[in-house]
């Protein structure tokens, strides 16, 4: 399901700079995403409600990601980086489905570029009603969609109560 959508960018741009331009980047600087912003003490850090993104995004409060590859990281922070991952996979899955089931948003067009951010609001919309209602989707529907995503720019310049969460849901993943 998709709860917040922003359109509207050229598709050249970097996934990073996508994000930097919209909405919820703007909500989450300002720490008014989450209202109230509820939080959990793990391993001594109070951590709040958290969102997780690609090795494109920055590294903020309510915005955990992997540490970089080119970083020597310890098993642990392997470890954090798999389950991380694994978080990733599912929503590229999302975005598979929403692309298999809508193929119009697989096709260049350029006679309606007026109307582009209305279709892909709404597809996102029909996309989660069919998701709510448990309407199947067929397999076959992925058949030649490209699934990936992002296109990668790093970002390393964390907020230190960042860094400290981080390290604290680091810690919690090595005990489970």
């Amino acid at each position: 399901m998709f709860i917040d959508t922003d359109v509207g960018q050229p598709g050249s741009l970097l996934e990073a700079n996508v994000f930097s331009l919209s909405s919820l980047h703007r909500s989450l600087s300002r720490g008014t995403l989450f209202n109230p912003n509820p939080t959990q003490l793990i391993e001594g850090e109070t951590v709040p409600l958290l969102l997780f993104g690609t090795s494109a995004y920055p590294l903020l409060p309510n915005l955990m990601k992997c540490y970089s590859d080119d970083e020597q990281m310890t098993e642990d922070q392997k470890h954090f980086n798999l389950q991380l991952s694994s978080t990733h996979a599912n929503i590229q899955s999302v975005f598979g489905r929403l692309k298999g089931r809508w193929q119009i948003l697989n096709k260049t067009n350029h006679n309606q570029l007026n109307s582009i951010n209305s279709l892909v609001h709404a597809c996102c919309t029909l996309h989660n009603i069919c998701e709510s209602n448990g309407d199947p989707f067929q397999p076959a529907w992925l058949s030649g969609i490209d699934n990936s995503t992002s296109r990668n720019e790093h970002c390393e310049c964390p907020l230190p109560e960042a860094s400290k969460t981080r390290h604290a849901l680091t810690e919690f993943l090595k005990n489970q």
